[in-house]
């Protein structure tokens, strides 16, 4: 897995992890951010992939990204 996916992962997944209550506990916190973070990625390649604006090159570093994210 490429470095640049990793930290992609990290800065996406922290986005929204640092805007969850914090009266939420850890693990819903965590697990609220990482579907949170899925969701993103997931709107980024449809809208690569339907819209025509990715190759398959960006495509498959957002899938890569998503890949590290369940990962966290």
């Amino acid at each position: 897995m490429s470095e640049e996916a990793k930290n992609k992962a990290r800065e996406i997944y922290e986005s929204y992890y640092y805007l969850m209550p914090t009266s939420l506990s850890e693990k819903n916190r965590n697990e609220t951010a990482i579907k949170c973070a899925e969701n993103n990625v997931d709107g980024v390649i449809e809208l690569l992939d339907n819209e025509g604006y990715g190759n398959e090159y960006i495509i498959n570093f957002y899938k890569e990204v998503k890949n590290q994210i369940k990962s966290i």
